[in-house]
């Protein structure tokens, strides 16, 4: 009898530790002691890469760039710490328009990855040095020399951002080196072409119209079509006076 007792009793057990092993510790042993490792001091290292990403956004904050930079060499895993609106340092050298030698010493330390980083908004920094400074055509060659896919991973026509500015002419001209023309939507090719007209800007222009006429006749996301502003803008022509469709596609090649 005891025996058969003693097997119960075990079966119980068994029974028990199953049903409590798909629990949470806290709802299966509400009455736990106080954790032993309390008063304890924290292992030597933990928490090292925060504190070290904490100190870099200190030093980028406070515009101490030669301390940030030095620091950044020693701690490489840093470029990657948000600074402001979720973005990293790039970011924010770019937005407070820094040097040109204190983003392209940002640029060599970080790794390629580290400059697909998107901000809050979904900008990289690259897309953020195009909307904001497209005249800074440096800058963005030596991003480009250290991730050449920057144009790609974009979720804007970039060549077209820098078009549009009044200040990004030689940006335009760059990007649309490094960009190949099939790749460029209708209604994006159809901006760049009216705000080429638009800003007097006809080299890009008319590459993309003598490769592709139709283009001419497409309209862009105001639904603005080139010929029209062309046909407008007297300044387009040597004469002076309008051209025929036939005639501006043959005067210019």
């Amino acid at each position: 009898m005891h025996d058969g007792r003693s097997k119960e009793h075990l079966s119980n057990v068994f029974k028990k530790a199953v049903h409590i092993s798909y629990k949470l510790v806290g709802e299966a042993y509400p009455n736990r002691p106080e954790s032993v490792l309390q008063g304890l001091s924290v292992p030597e290292g933990a928490g090292h890469d925060e504190s070290i990403q904490e100190t870099f956004v200190k030093y980028v904050k406070s515009d101490d760039w030669d301390t940030a930079i030095n620091f950044l060499r020693q701690h490489p895993q840093a470029a990657s710490a948000r600074v402001s609106s979720n973005g990293t340092a790039l970011h924010y050298a770019i937005e407070k328009s820094c040097s040109v030698r204190i983003i392209q010493e940002l640029v060599e330390l970080m790794a390629m990855e580290h400059l697909e980083i998107q901000n809050w908004i979904g900008f990289t920094a690259f897309d953020c040095l195009i909307i904001l400074f497209p005249e800074r055509v440096e800058v963005a060659e030596c991003m480009v020399k250290k991730n050449p896919d920057l144009l790609l991973k974009s979720e804007m026509a970039l060549v077209v951002v820098a078009q549009g500015h009044t200040k990004g002419e030689r940006m335009a001209r760059y990007l649309y080196s490094l960009t190949r023309p099939e790749t460029i939507k209708v209604i994006d090719a159809a901006q760049l072409i009216f705000d080429g007209f638009r800003l007097h800007r006809f080299d890009l222009a008319w590459d993309l119209i003598q490769r592709y006429p139709k283009l001419a006749m497409a309209t862009d996301k105001n639904d603005n079509i080139p010929l029209v502003t062309l046909a407008s803008n007297r300044f387009a022509f040597k004469s002076g006076r309008p051209l025929h469709l036939w005639e501006k596609l043959i005067y210019h090649g």
